[in-house]
């Protein structure tokens, strides 16, 4: 089951990146920091990511929003969600929720469920020139107590939002 719910969760992924227009417009935020937990399904306190953030407009004022995340010990995750940009002068406020595929680096951790995950944060930037700002942000990644091997992981990270 949880092979089949991975493999449709991946496929929800590429339809839903591949509706993207070649006109729109969006950003990417480029991310380093520290796990800020020790009991954590990862063995180590690096975190570095991508997010894809384009610019379209879901419903209710929702963006979509598509990640990759690698932690120091070799975990690794993919994720999708959606988020919504708060803009006030040269802060924004993006709170943003989603799933993610996560695979733990641990060694000896060989896990058949820990594979579905949520991630939920919020990143403040704070607008350099019309193509950059610099952000803080924070996000936790769990399965929500589905099954004993949640990620349960808190990340703290400075990021880089560069608009194209």
């Amino acid at each position: 089951m949880t092979r089949l719910t991975t493999s449709l969760l991946i496929a929800a992924l590429v339809a839903a990146a591949g509706t993207a227009s070649a006109e729109s417009r969006g950003s990417w935020l480029i991310s380093g920091g520290m796990v800020n937990d020790t009991t954590a399904l990862v063995g180590s306190r690096n975190h570095w990511s991508v997010d894809y953030l384009p610019d379209r407009e879901l419903f209710w004022g929702l963006q979509p929003l598509y990640g990759v995340g690698v932690f120091g010990d070799g975990g690794v995750y993919i994720t999708a969600g959606l988020r919504k940009d708060f803009r006030w002068n040269k802060i924004t406020l993006t709170p943003h929720t989603g799933t993610a595929l996560f695979e733990s680096g641990q060694n000896g951790a060989n896990f058949d469920d820990e594979t579905i995950q949520f991630r939920t944060g919020l990143d403040v930037g704070l607008q350099l020139n019309d193509r950059l700002d610099v952000s803080l942000g924070y996000f936790h990644m769990s399965n929500a107590g589905l099954t004993r091997a949640s990620a349960d992981v808190d990340v703290l990270r400075l990021g880089l939002r560069i608009r194209y």
